[in-house]
């Protein structure tokens, strides 16, 4: 058989036949799939491989057919990655790859102490944070921490280095469970209170509660201690009753929604009232009709009850109910007044 070269000239190829295939090109990139046929194409599905093509990093593939991938790509190109076992983000450094393009499951930030806990990674269990067990209290123990931390604050406002204050007062006092060292994000997050929310947060409250999450103090506590905050509400998953509602955390105002805002187990507790059905419009309720509830039942309910004639606009308390009138307010009894008579104020 004859294969004809770039310049056009053609060569007799001994031992080619149309049997055996002949010197084919699938890819029509000029390069031929069986040896003898000229430098031989190591992919003739694929015009972009072939003994004359650059490398591509990157790519998985071995782009010159030189039986090599990603070599002779720019050295410039290529990084140190390393294994993220645990897929916090960081790496093992023990570890390192080097490559132009990411391989799967490395990373570039080789800082990882304990690359099989996903909860230990820098700011969260190395070096100057917590291990993994303090982050594990800290999940299910925000609040109080934040109370215990909230006393030492206060002990170290004038202090030249009050993070220092604040974590010595922690560690002192055994408040808690946790490694010395772990003290530092929750200072920071109140070193951070009081210098951009002191005005709003000398008292607790919806306030204070605003102004430290504008503040980004609790975003910057929560990503200090390697935690999740899904809401965005300052308070971290294991400690927020539910961390898809902003609306709702530990010590939140409770609001008349049939929901525990608080947290507390509760449901409207401090947000409801009294109503008592008003049937004769004198503005005092029959206290059998009672119903706790956000809003009034309907238009003729009202707040005050003790009415003891809910039929007679002219019978209310201090105004001829007997035993919480006359009787009980002015001195007079019911019995003094005649039948059909009233009591108004202590006089029948």
């Amino acid at each position: 058989d004859t294969l004809k070269q770039a310049n056009g000239c053609f060569v007799i190829i001994p031992g080619l036949s149309a049997a055996n295939g002949g010197c084919l090109d699938v890819d029509q990139d000029g390069f031929y799939h069986i040896a003898g046929c000229g430098p031989v194409d190591c992919d003739d599905t694929d015009e972009q491989v072939n003994p004359a093509a650059s490398e591509v990093c990157g790519n998985g593939l071995d782009d010159d057919c030189d039986g090599g991938t990603d070599d002779l790509v720019d050295p410039l190109l290529f990084l140190d990655w390393h294994p993220d076992a645990d897929g916090d983000g960081f790496g093992d450094p023990s570890i390192t790859i080097s490559a132009c393009a990411q391989p799967a499951d490395h990373v570039l930030d080789g800082t990882d102490c304990n690359d099989a806990d996903p909860l230990v990674f820098p700011g969260a269990g190395c070096s100057l944070t917590c291990t993994a067990s303090d982050v594990a209290w800290v999940d299910q123990n925000q609040f109080l921490y934040f109370q215990l931390a909230q006393s030492e604050w206060a002990n170290c406002f004038f202090e030249a280095d009050p993070v220092a204050c604040i974590m010595a007062g922690l560690d002192a006092g055994q408040q808690t469970p946790l490694s010395p060292a772990c003290h530092q994000c929750v200072a920071e997050r109140f070193v951070c209170i009081t210098q951009n929310c002191i005005a709003q947060c000398l008292e607790q409250g919806p306030a204070c509660d605003a102004c430290v999450l504008a503040a980004g103090c609790d975003a910057t506590f929560v990503s200090c201690m390697g935690l999740m905050d899904a809401d965005g509400d300052g308070w971290v998953s294991g400690s927020d009753c539910d961390d898809a509602d902003p609306s709702r955390y530990p010590n939140a105002a409770e609001a008349c929604d049939g929901i525990d805002n608080d947290c507390d187990g509760n449901v409207d507790e401090g947000a409801t009232s009294a109503w008592y059905p008003d049937l004769d419009g004198d503005g005092y309720g029959d206290d059998n009709g009672l119903v706790i509830a956000c809003s009034p039942p309907d238009p003729s309910y009202v707040n005050e009850g003790f009415d003891c004639d809910d039929t007679d606009p002219l019978v209310f308390p201090y105004q001829g109910c007997p035993g919480t009138d006359c009787g009980f307010f002015y001195g007079v009894e019911w019995g003094d007044c005649s039948p059909g008579s009233y009591c108004d104020n202590g006089v029948c």
